[in-house]
């Protein structure tokens, strides 16, 4: 009976096997199916981390280069970022510019855009004058370097003055390597005053281009405007400054501040009194109403170059042209009622030259060469010598006056400023010749 009942249990076993293995078949299947479901999320969740990690790198990278270019471009480090905001603007644009507009763009390029088309024979481009200015600040930075142990060798030979040490080898360069010096053409014996049509009618010797092409010589003008464009571009807190008829450099760091004359042979560093006093006493009520011997803003510094630009055209006999010039100077720095003086005088002679002139009412010109310009009517030769006398007598006056006050020691100009003749002061500071490595005094190319 056992035997019996183990057969029929195996059978029905045996009949039931075939859905058995279907069962098993279908869970394995599904089972498989979920791993390889599973499986395929885990492929895409490592590919979607991997594009993830890419585009975070891509975006890091296109913020990385961003970032450097646009410190190239704050740094101006070569010719081509200089060219590239040189041929974005006119200098009526730059009067249209605000104080924040105009910080932005390098104050050598504000000066040659304001100068640099009044001339009309330069036979070079504004790349290469650009690129000439990048070589000059290059080889400042190379001296400076080279020369650096004599600082720490005797620093109290410089004031114990970093700053001043590099102010010097700045200025030494580029007197000794590229002689940059004040146009000796342009010096007037004291007292005198280098009338406006003279002094303006070669933009060279006012405006920066003409101490980049071959002349190599400028004026107060100019000169300061160099150095420090230079010095900016080696990071060094530089400002421009001013005083009556002359600009000179400030070193205007948080910690040191110091002036720097860079018009003399060698370098002076004289203090806010001295300019006081010379090229021309200043009162401090004028000090105050035009802003003398405070370090320029960037719109300040533009008003500069518009008014040179001003004077320049009016040489050139464009009145006119002139006149707007004068009006975007006084516009630009309100605050100064210096370039307001400016833009009623131009006026007034815009007015003596549309007037016919009287055959009948001095028909001779002045008693003095400097005013006999035959490419002016006669009453603007007379104009000019009558202001030219009133200005002479009262510098005497002043200069008696000063005489008396400082018991008889004479108030002469430093060498650099219209109508001024060499100063008594010390001897400017001179760095001396290197002893241990080639002199840089004598360098191996020739400058422009």
């Amino acid at each position: 009976m056992h035997e019996n009942s183990f057969q029929e249990n195996l059978e029905n076993l045996l009949d039931k096997w075939p859905m058995f293995s279907f069962l098993f078949i279908l869970v394995m299947s599904l089972r498989t199916r979920d791993r390889e479901r599973e499986q395929r999320a885990r492929q895409k969740s490592v590919h979607f981390k991997w594009i993830t990690l890419g585009i975070i790198a891509a975006f890091a990278l296109c913020v990385i280069t961003f970032a450097f270019k646009r410190q190239k471009t704050h740094d101006n480090t070569n010719a081509g970022e200089h060219l590239k905001s040189f041929q974005s603007f006119t200098a009526d644009l730059l009067a249209k510019m605000s104080n924040d507009q105009l910080e932005s763009i390098n104050i050598e390029v504000r000066n040659l855009v304001c100068g640099m088309d009044l001339s009309n024979d330069i036979a070079v481009t504004q790349d290469e004058l650009l690129k000439r200015l990048d070589e000059m600040t290059q080889r400042v930075k190379v001296e400076t370097e080279r020369n650096f142990h004599r600082f720490h060798k005797e620093p109290s030979s410089y004031g114990n003055s970093e700053a001043y040490y590099r102010m010097l080898m700045l200025v030494t360069v580029l007197q000794q390597d590229y002689g940059m010096l004040y146009n000796p053409q342009r010096v007037t014996k004291a007292g005198l005053i280098e009338p406006n049509s003279s002094f303006y009618a070669n933009p060279r010797d006012v405006f920066m281009h003409g101490l980049l092409l071959a002349q190599h010589s400028g004026t107060c003008a100019s000169l300061p405007v160099l150095a420090i464009a230079v010095g900016r571009q080696l990071g060094y807190p530089l400002a421009l400054v001013s005083t009556q008829n002359h600009l000179f450099v400030r070193w205007n760091g948080q910690n040191e501040k110091f002036n720097v004359e860079v018009t003399s042979k060698g370098m002076n560093s004289h203090p806010d009194e001295y300019y006081r006093k010379c090229p021309y006493p200043i009162t401090a009520e004028a000090e105050r109403e035009n802003g003398y011997l405070q370090p320029m803003s960037a719109a300040e510094e533009t008003s500069v170059f518009l008014s040179l630009r001003a004077f320049c055209l009016m040489a050139q006999g464009r009145v006119s042209e002139s006149i707007s010039a004068h009006e975007q100077a006084a516009k630009l720095a309100p605050r100064s009622l210096h370039y307001q003086k400016i833009l009623k005088m131009a006026k007034v002679e815009e007015q003596q030259r549309s007037r016919p002139f009287q055959s009948g009412k001095r028909p001779f010109l002045p008693p003095h060469p400097l005013f006999q310009d035959p490419n002016l009517p006669p009453e603007i030769n007379w104009a000019m010598w009558e202001s030219h006398e009133n200005a002479r007598k009262q510098q005497q006056e002043e200069e008696r006056i000063q005489r008396n006050a400082m018991l008889g020691n004479p108030m002469l100009s430093p060498l650099g400023a219209t109508g001024s003749s060499i100063s008594p002061l010390p001897q400017p500071h001179q760095f001396p010749n290197s002893n241990n490595q080639t002199d840089f005094t004598t360098p191996n190319h020739k400058p422009f």
